[in-house]
């Protein structure tokens, strides 16, 4: 039999969960022991075109079925087939259709997407900002977390455990992310240093993202404020780095204020870099600049090789580019 119901998955199911998120709204839970109403005497066109607007997506809107003979003969919809679990994972749209969560979207979307990609994308809805969904829409700042690399992997972990499509990249990928990304370009550095070598990373993993670091009192007045939250933090290692993407642009007052807050966590013993754009868009300096963190982080290896060094320059290419999956 058919299935009227219309699950919004994959592509669309992202626009939805990044529009909502900057536009503030609460999703509500698929219920326990739900009932579905009775169905409104609509075409499936016209109802495919409201859940495309209610997820701020577009046609044909990416689908979810539970069988080959569920799918439906509709230019509007393009319906997969899909094993994960979906129990206590659909957000209600409206009577007639429903989003995957974004745990299940997540996996859904590791069947089609790098690793690469994956990451960022869970650095993004890990993190403190959101994409647009669409070129109508702008991203946002300052935004609470859509979820957690725990939820994240706990989902994925279960889905793998069924055999799911997906499931095994998506677990893959969770092993290069923290929690706490505040930018896209601090995503697209994070996923440079977490990255194997042989994959065009550095392999500089362990780092935490805009942790809070106390300031000693005696160094309180010297900076204004008590505590300081860096871009990466070695906490163990008293190593930090900072993503500068407005080296060249920042006011006088902004140099002095950034040299001040150098000074402090130097006095506090920790190791300070500074990455800007000029570093990450040259292969040279991008390279000499992980050379020296890797020297500060104790990290000893042989000189990489020609494969390696043909891989980062493609990754770091990458990285100027944006990892993100781009809107649809």
């Amino acid at each position: 039999m058919t299935e009227r119901r219309i699950v919004v998955g994959y592509a669309s199911a992202l626009d939805f969960w990044r529009s909502a998120r900057i536009a503030g709204a609460g999703p509500a839970r698929e219920p326990e022991g739900v009932v579905y109403g009775a169905c409104r005497d609509e075409s499936l066109l016209a109802r495919a075109k409201r859940a495309a607007d209610l997820c701020g997506s577009g046609l044909p809107l990416d689908t979810v079925v539970r069988a080959r003979a569920e799918r439906r003969n509709c230019d509007a919809l393009n319906d997969r087939v899909w094993s994960g679990p979906l129990s206590g994972q659909l957000t209600w749209l409206d009577n007639e259709a429903w989003a995957c969560s974004f745990p299940a979207t997540f996996v859904q979307l590791a069947s089609l997407l790098d690793e690469a990609e994956l990451a960022a994308l869970a650095y993004e809805a890990c993190g403190t900002y959101g994409l647009p969904s669409t070129a109508l829409y702008e991203g946002a700042q300052d935004l609470a977390p859509l979820t957690t690399v725990a939820e994240l992997g706990s989902y994925a972990s279960a889905a793998r455990a069924l055999g799911v499509r997906g499931a095994k990249r998506a677990c893959s990928a969770l092993e290069l992310v923290v929690d706490g990304s505040n930018s896209p370009r601090e995503t697209d550095v994070a996923v440079l240093l977490s990255l194997s070598r042989r994959k065009g990373g550095y392999d500089l993993r362990g780092f935490e993202m805009n942790a809070t670091i106390k300031v000693p009192k005696s160094q309180k007045a010297a900076l204004g404020q008590e505590t300081i939250s860096p871009d990466f933090l070695w906490l163990d290692k008293k190593v930090l780095l900072e993503y500068d993407s407005n080296a060249h642009h920042l006011s006088p007052r902004e140099k002095e204020r950034d040299e001040a807050r150098r000074r402090v966590l130097e006095n506090m013993g920790f190791r300070v870099f500074v990455m800007t754009n000029e570093v990450i868009r040259s292969d040279v300096k991008l390279s000499a600049f992980m050379q020296d963190l890797q020297g500060s982080l104790g990290v000893r290896r042989a000189a990489p090789s020609t494969a390696v060094l043909k891989a980062q320059e493609e990754m770091r290419y990458r990285a100027v580019q944006g990892f993100a999956p781009s809107a649809t």
